[in-house]
């Protein structure tokens, strides 16, 4: 339990720390602003951006941002920064608020042995918000122009938590997905910096979840990369549910980064061409796997070793420019 509470508190002194820049102005066609679901503590609202120049397949990311379950919304810089990358790549963007749980608990007062509960309360609320904030994109898609079949989840640590969380109890016939439309289901999932967690049970699905990639550094030690047990529950991130999705031959992408740690949460604007190598593979129904380990000096990877079987995920126009990678001199 007292590892528990490392884990915690760690979480908490991350989400104080923000991307140092920002744009002022975002690259979209067209923003509004929508409250979609109004909760007894709070109403809760989401920011649509329709991109100037749309993918051909009308794509749209679902974004929920990090901030420990304290901390963050859908205006910080972070957000921001994904929405401004996600809008140039041709996806329209829906940054999502949530209810935030543990900024509303005293920690002093808490026991010890009611913490368990308090994470999956705090993660299950997430979670709901994201299945009610997809309902509203639903019965709003011919005014937004969303193909409901083309939605990608997309979070960063907290948020990445969260929307692994929801297609976790998706697939498992879970109360905190019920809010969802029925028989919906992600076209995928991208997770910065995310886990699972099971208060009363191992991280197995009784139907496949969606494709998803898992983004996440080896020396992570806010969220969990590999798996904790905590009495009867379990907690797995990226390299536990890689695992999981391996053994069950699941669709999944793995881009590990050895040598970094919690940072990682923060990559999703950096590492496009992966996250639009993947939407694309797995939107044109090419269900592969792929697995790779990056290099441990920030984004200086091997273009042979990091982008050679995307390049067969993808058609030569797109593939056009993918080597000329200036991510270093930015």
């Amino acid at each position: 339990m007292k590892h528990l509470f490392v884990i915690l508190a760690t979480l908490m002194i991350s989400s104080l720390a923000v991307a140092k820049s920002a744009p002022s102005h975002l690259p979209f066609a067209d923003s509004s602003t929508h409250l979609y679901v109004v909760r007894p503590t709070d109403s809760l609202y989401l920011n649509f951006y329709t991109p100037r120049t749309p993918r051909a397949d009308h794509a749209t990311v679902v974004y929920l941002y990090g901030g420990a379950f304290i901390n963050g919304d859908r205006n910080d810089r972070q957000t921001r920064l994904d929405a401004q990358a996600l809008l140039n790549a041709g996806f329209a963007v829906a940054a999502v608020d949530y209810r935030k749980y543990f900024g509303t608990l005293n920690f002093d007062s808490v026991p010890k042995t009611k913490m368990l509960n308090h994470m999956d309360t705090a993660f299950s609320q997430a979670a709901s918000d994201c299945a009610a904030a997809i309902a509203y994109l639903a019965a709003h898609a011919k005014q937004l122009g969303i193909d409901t079949s083309r939605i990608i989840l997309a979070g960063s640590s907290a948020g990445a938590i969260s929307v692994l969380q929801l297609d976790f109890a998706r697939a498992n016939g879970l109360p905190v997905a019920r809010e969802l439309p029925s028989g919906w289901r992600p076209a995928a999932i991208a997770a910065y910096a995310g886990a699972i967690f099971n208060h009363h049970g191992p991280l197995a699905y009784a139907i496949p979840p969606a494709p998803t990639a898992f983004f996440y550094g080896e020396t992570d030690r806010v969220v969990p990369f590999g798996f904790i047990s905590l009495l009867s529950a379990r907690y797995g991130g990226g390299e536990c549910l890689s695992s999981v999705f391996h053994d069950n031959k699941y669709v999944y992408w793995t881009f590990r980064y050895p040598g970094h740690g919690h940072e990682v949460c923060g990559y999703l604007h950096r590492t496009i061409p992966e996250f639009t190598a993947f939407a694309d593979a797995v939107l044109a129904g090419r269900h592969i796997h792929y697995n790779t380990e990056c290099a441990a000096d920030e984004f200086k990877i091997t273009p042979a070793s990091k982008y050679t079987l995307m390049q067969l995920l993808r058609n030569d126009s797109q593939v056009e420019g993918l080597f000329d990678d200036d991510r270093q001199q930015k």
